[in-house]
């Protein structure tokens, strides 16, 4: 992957560290879908599980379904329960 390296002047207000500060940023970029959760755990240098659990640190989606995607998803998943015993 391409990188860019950013220089960023932030207030000493904030009282934000550089690693808190670059996490913040990457959240934001997964969570606008500019960047991929499996790209952001590499730019974080952490797993993509890690990078999940961060982004539910900070109540931010880890899937973007629409309702009736989440419908689907949510009847396949009980055909499934059903037919195979699977997901008990």
């Amino acid at each position: 992957m391409k990188t860019l390296t950013l220089s960023l002047s932030l207030p000493q207000s904030l009282q934000i560290d550089e690693h808190s500060a670059k996490e913040l940023l990457v959240l934001a970029l997964v969570e606008s879908g500019r960047l991929s959760q499996s790209q952001g755990a590499q730019v974080l240098d952490m797993t993509r599980y890690e990078l999940l659990e961060l982004m539910g640190t900070y109540n931010i989606p880890v899937s973007r379904l629409s309702q009736s995607e989440h419908e689907t998803e949510r009847k396949s998943l009980s055909t499934l329960r059903k037919n195979t015993g699977f997901f008990r």
